[in-house]
């Protein structure tokens, strides 16, 4: 199928192949195979820009750029404002900007050379790259994210939309110049120069200026981290601290020479003396304040020499409060150890920083007011509560007076009764004495009458024990064995047993007899039952 034919052809897949061919095949080549002009082959892929099928487009403006042929760009320039797709857009840019660089090249008068067949190193690739890219300086807008710092040298983000990232870099020191203290989720204006890392041939974008989108980025950036901070509790009321009464040292922390600078000091001595201010000037906005904040926050929180930290500034854009409303700033404020007050701005204004303090105040005068109460309002105060204390200390004196008189008129009473009960006692004890003394008395009689009836009757009854006793010992002695003994009677043992009887001895069995007086030993000769 000739060439012309496929560009022609109903199937889209066939008119972009065809497209490709143009581009990678070397067209000559293909017009010889073909036997066709030049013309008609670049003005069918000029027709390709309005082909129904978007594909076919973007591979029609991509052959396009690769044949960089001047009498398209006009065309190229009508697509690129008519057409609602955005990377056909990109594309038909992309292609306007090589045709013109290579119709430049052509009418400096340099040579030309066929790139198809030049073989690169990987460093000159990389040289030649960049010397193309560096050519093309442009603006982007987008998002910044995951910003990092190298080294303390050079800040890398990611700008970004809601499609595609890509990567940029700057010295740091840049955004000094520049004015913009760089904070993720922020909208930003970049002017960039495309580039090729030698060392890790990742593309990137060094930005040699940069500008706030607007305040309407700020806002939306600024919204989507204060519902962030919400939910991690850092604007939470229960942890709000009270502010310690008549502080003796507040550390004051905003711009030097500033009017919140005057304007707080003015109405802190106007309304109370005695309280020391210790300064910390700070930028308060651009580059650099961000960090400087947070700075003298922990320079105040490490020193533990103040009471109370006010953190103030006067009003601004919102773009001017950027540094007050950074999530930096917001947690130095709620992680300090010490009460903050933060006066950010007019009292329409509010900042993050505010969220997060314990009080905030609406002016830095304002804050001033907040901290410490006027001397005359003390004074008043004072006088107030003396009176309070003299009215109470009066009426509490005569309560005391009159529960000291009950006391007393309780504890006479008690006296008296006492004394009643006492005196009554006195008298029972009285005549409970007498009777027992009249009893005592009668019952000495009655003992001396008993006792003298035990004696009588004591010695007779001992006389006739005594009869009876001696009778008993007679009849005793009538028994004992001796007494027996002496009648004549004598008692016989064999060993250590008493003889009864005859039956207990045998003929040669040696005896004792116990008379009445002394003993006898014997040998028995003759034994008889019977007497």
């Amino acid at each position: 199928m000739h060439l012309l034919a496929k560009l022609n052809n109903s199937k889209a897949a066939i008119r972009k192949k065809a497209l490709q061919m143009i581009a990678d095949g070397a067209a000559e080549s293909i017009l010889i195979e073909s036997n066709q002009s030049k013309t008609e082959i670049i003005s069918a892929v000029l027709a390709k820009l309005n082909d129904p099928s978007i594909t076919v487009q973007r591979q029609a403006v991509k052959t396009l750029s690769v044949l960089c042929l001047e009498q398209t760009l006009d065309q190229l320039k009508i697509l690129f404002k008519t057409t609602d797709d955005k990377q056909l857009k990109n594309l038909s840019l992309a292609a306007v900007r090589r045709i013109e660089i290579e119709s430049q090249k052509r009418k400096a008068g340099q040579i030309e050379w066929n790139l198809a067949e030049y073989v690169f190193s990987v460093s000159d690739f990389v040289d030649y790259i960049n010397a193309l890219l560096g050519q093309e300086i442009v603006k982007i807008k987008g998002e910044a994210s995951d910003i990092s710092i190298f080294r303390e040298q050079i800040v890398f983000f990611s700008l970004k939309d809601a499609d595609s990232t890509v990567n940029c870099w700057f010295p740091k020191n840049y955004q000094f110049q520049w004015g913009v203290e760089l904070q993720e989720g922020v909208e930003i204006i970049v002017k960039v120069k495309p580039q090729l890392s030698p060392k890790s041939g990742r593309f990137g974008l060094r930005v040699l200026e940069m500008s706030l989108s607007g305040e309407g980025s700020l806002r939306r950036a600024l919204s989507k981290l204060k519902h962030q901070l919400e939910s991690e509790g850092l604007f939470d009321e229960s942890r709000k601290r009270p502010l310690p009464f008549l502080p003796r040292n507040v550390g004051l922390i905003t711009g030097e020479n500033s009017a919140a600078y005057s304007d707080f000091i003015k109405v802190l001595q106007a309304r109370i003396g005695g309280i020391n201010i210790y300064f910390a000037p700070v930028r308060v906005q651009g580059a650099g304040s961000i960090a400087e904040i947070c700075g003298a926050l922990q320079y105040f929180n490490n020193n533990n020499r103040v009471d109370l930290i006010v953190l103030t500034r006067g009003g601004g854009s919102l773009e001017d409060l950027q540094s007050f409303n950074s999530e930096e700033v917001a947690r130095a404020v709620f992680s300090s150890a010490i009460p903050i007050v933060a006066a950010v701005g007019h009292e329409k204004d509010w900042s993050l920083s505010e969220l997060a303090a314990d009080l905030r105040a609406s002016t830095p005068s304002n804050a001033a007011e907040l901290i410490a109460p006027h001397r005359q309002e003390l004074m008043r105060s004072v006088n107030i509560w003396l009176g309070l204390c003299r009215q109470y200390f009066s009426q509490f004196m005569r309560a005391k007076q009159q529960a000291v008189f009950n006391q007393v008129n309780i504890i006479n009473n008690v006296f008296k009764q006492r004394i009643a009960y006492h005196h009554n006692l006195l008298n029972s004890l009285k005549i409970y004495f007498d009777n027992f003394t009249r009893a005592y008395v009668q019952k000495q009689e009655a003992v001396e009458a008993m006792r003298a009836g035990l004696l009588s009757n004591f010695g007779k009854y001992c006389n006739l024990k005594k009869q009876a006793y001696e009778s008993l010992y007679k009849l005793v002695l009538s028994y004992s064995p001796r007494h027996v003994l002496k009648r004549g009677y004598s008692v016989v043992k064999l060993g250590e047993k008493i003889v009864k009887s005859s039956r207990q001895v045998k003929s040669g069995d040696e005896i004792v007899v116990w008379p009445w007086e002394g003993k006898i030993k014997a040998q028995i000769s003759n034994v008889k039952s019977t007497i």
